[in-house]
């Protein structure tokens, strides 16, 4: 009897516990601004872009701070909500969730403190700067411009973003996205730091407020990919040499800087292939024109071929065209290769592979054959293909006048 009086207790007191908690949720709205100096506030200006980070416990706003702020900082991760201001510095938190076993105003309202870290490159440490002051705000409540605060500027900030270009293509962006890491990024000056923006290859650099010099950035690593997780695009030099680190000044004007990068394909499409066919068949040519009759209507299949490998891209007739109202030429014809089979050549600068703006053909380990006058894909004559002088500026070749 005494044990279960004991469990009874227990429970009765686990009930009035549980029964007094209350949840509450409130908002508000404040405005960052930039210290500019001066006898009052009328310079100030809002600041846009700033992230701000907002806390239900100071110690974790604190620790926080800390880490962001440290020799390796970390990002936030103990904040209950986070928001970014808007171009005038305003911002607004629709709505904020906090429980509580003993209410400010009984069982229907109360009230919360909350604790701010705010960060835009360019102010505080590592650009990060806590709220001087606590802030309170009711429940069920937005709490209209609850706070306003200014923070001085520690450092100017240029915008430094990449750009992966194509050197054959008149410099045309790249469609594979060029992804830099913090990692990938050297800062050459003691007094310069890094922080990535929203975009994978937009940077903002921080450096001291004193304009003593320019400092300068260093990119050594790089991943170009697509869809797919690879690319077949390989970074190199303006030229086409082989890539080297960009090391760069980053002048003192505020506003954004572009750092192209640039790339050449290592994947190209086979070449539409025409020519002429001479059967040589003796027949009778007519007037002034090339050929006879006897050229056209043979079937033409091109082939790519590299070891024991051979792959068909493609296959016409060949047809009569006329050049002049009085003059036929006979035994043309014009092969669109597959598009689904590519040749690919990798620079290798050591070995001379490769090195400048085009890829020779004879570098891919192809080679390209015609076949002439078979039927249901056996029979014919074979044809090499002369392909010394192909490279990849060029998407079309003359085979010539090939004969039986």
């Amino acid at each position: 009897m005494k044990q279960f009086k004991q469990i009874m207790t227990v429970l009765l007191v686990l009930l009035l516990l549980t029964s007094c908690s209350s949840v509450f949720s409130g908002g508000f709205t404040g405005t960052i601004r930039e210290d500019k100096g001066g006898s009052d506030d009328s310079n100030n200006t809002g600041i846009e872009g700033a992230t701000v980070y907002i806390y239900t416990d100071e110690g974790a706003r604190n620790a926080d701070y800390d880490a962001a702020t440290a020799a390796s900082p970390s990002l936030p991760s103990r904040y209950v909500a986070s928001t970014t201001t808007n171009a005038n510095g305003q911002f607004s938190v629709s709505k904020i969730l906090w429980q509580t076993n003993s209410p400010a105003y009984g069982k229907t309202a109360d009230r919360i403190s909350l604790y701010l870290l705010i960060h835009k490159a360019g102010f505080g440490v590592n650009g990060y700067n806590k709220n001087s002051s606590m802030i309170t705000i009711a429940s069920d409540s937005t709490n209209e411009a609850t706070y306003t605060e200014a923070f001085r500027r520690t450092e100017k900030v240029t915008t430094v973003s990449f750009t992966l270009s194509n050197i054959v293509s008149g410099g045309a962006a790249v469609s594979d996205p060029l992804l830099i890491k913090l990692s990938d990024l050297k800062v050459l000056d003691d007094s310069c730091t890094i922080t990535r923006t929203s975009s994978d290859n937009t940077f903002d650099v921080a450096y001291k407020n004193d304009d003593s010099a320019a400092p300068r950035i260093e990119v050594k690593g790089y991943t170009i990919q697509n869809e797919k997780g690879s690319s077949t695009w390989k970074l190199c030099a303006e030229d086409g040499s082989a890539f080297v680190p960009v090391e760069r000044n980053i002048y003192t004007s505020q506003g954004t800087q572009n750092i192209s990068i640039y790339a050449k394909q290592t994947e190209f499409t086979f070449p539409t292939v025409s020519g002429r066919f001479d059967s040589n068949s003796g027949g009778t040519v007519v007037g002034n024109d090339t050929g006879t009759a006897d050229d056209d209507g043979v079937k033409v299949v091109l082939y790519a071929v590299k070891g024991s490998d051979r792959i068909k891209l493609g296959e016409t007739t060949t047809a009569a065209e006329r050049v002049t109202n009085d003059r036929l030429t006979h035994g043309n014809f014009s092969i669109t290769a597959d598009t689904t089979y590519k040749w690919t050549v990798v620079p290798d600068y050591a070995n001379h592979v490769y090195e400048g703006y085009y890829a020779s053909f004879s570098d891919s380990g192809y080679s390209l054959e015609l076949n002439i006058g078979g039927t249901g894909g056996t029979g014919g004559t074979d044809h090499p293909i002369n392909t010394a002088n192909y490279t990849s500026q060029q998407t079309a070749l003359n085979a010539g006048t090939v004969t039986r």
